[in-house]
């Protein structure tokens, strides 16, 4: 038998009420201090995606383009189906050619992509909500001086370009104004304003999408 000197004290045994509760108030405490950093890493992981499959987009033009023996055209609009934050679509061509495609009428086919009909084969559109998260959104920047620009990738892995809408033929000149391949960013924008990193990917001519380090 326990002398009275070692029996347990059943009011010292376990928590009482109000030390459970501090506890409670302790945890919910740490974790709205923690809410507002998770949130914008979560946004920033966001951004970061819409960069990867940017990149992801640009590589599948040049492989598929030499897949299928076809000219595929990366075309970039401000505008998504959701906002004005930038979309990426991808069409094929039906000649091997960036030159020898009709692309007027092949863009026009294409207005809802991955349909059977459809001429556009995949997209990226940064209004989407995929890339969006409470009050932040992705802003998909094509190069300043080319607001309006389209990426042709031909089978023999020649990259060319057209800056007013292919209206006219796509050339491969390097210039100084082109050095030697373009480069989009990506930026997180809360209430319209830049927040976080910036996040450039570049297609350089006759090479392969990366984002730039």
């Amino acid at each position: 038998m326990l002398s009275s000197r070692h029996r347990p004290d059943p009011r010292r045994a376990g928590f009482t009420l109000y030390e459970l509760m501090a506890v409670l108030v302790i945890i919910m405490v740490a974790m709205a201090l923690a809410a507002p950093t998770l949130t914008t890493t979560l946004a920033e992981k966001r951004a970061g995606q819409v960069a990867l499959d940017l990149v992801r987009l640009g590589r599948a033009a040049r492989a598929d383009a030499m897949a299928y023996g076809r000219a595929e055209v990366l075309r970039y609009t401000a505008t998504g189906a959701a906002g004005a934050f930038g979309r990426v679509q991808l069409f094929r061509g039906i000649a091997s050619g960036c030159n020898t495609n009709t692309w007027a009428p092949i863009f026009a086919a294409g207005a809802v992509c991955g349909t059977a009909a459809s001429t556009c084969v995949d997209e990226l559109d940064a209004s989407s909500s995929r890339y969006r998260l409470g009050g932040s959104d992705v802003l998909l920047s094509p190069p300043a001086a080319f607001p309006a620009i389209d990426l042709c990738f031909q089978p023999n892995g020649t990259t060319m370009y057209s800056t007013n809408g292919a209206i006219t033929r796509f050339s491969s000149n390097n210039s100084a104004a082109i050095g030697g391949g373009f480069v989009f960013t990506v930026v997180r924008q809360v209430s319209g304003a830049a927040d976080g990193a910036t996040r450039r990917v570049v297609f350089p001519l006759g090479g392969t999408a990366r984002v730039l380090r």
